[in-house]
């Protein structure tokens, strides 16, 4: 796959997350220059219960589309947890 083409695919994993996880009080967002960055936000991260689980359950999402970073948080505003994603898509 062309290395210019993942920007555009994380960018619509973005939006389709958000459409999914929207019911669910979720907040999507992709960051980055090159759109490598995915933030979640969610209430429930507020005591950073169910980050590790919630990442877990997206890794392979997020390895396939490229990500570099995984971040999640309760708000916008507050600090974040972070996860580095190793990627298996080809280089």
């Amino acid at each position: 796959m062309c290395r210019t083409s993942f920007p555009v695919l994380r960018t619509a994993f973005g939006q389709f997350a958000q459409e999914m996880l929207r019911a669910d009080d979720f907040k999507v967002r992709i960051g980055g220059t090159r759109n490598e960055v995915l933030n979640v936000y969610h209430a429930s991260f507020v005591r950073n219960r169910g980050i590790q689980t919630a990442h877990e359950k997206i890794l392979n999402y997020l390895q396939d589309f490229n990500f570099q970073r995984a971040c999640y948080g309760w708000r916008d505003s507050a600090e974040r947890t972070c996860y580095p994603v190793a990627s298996t898509a080809a280089p």
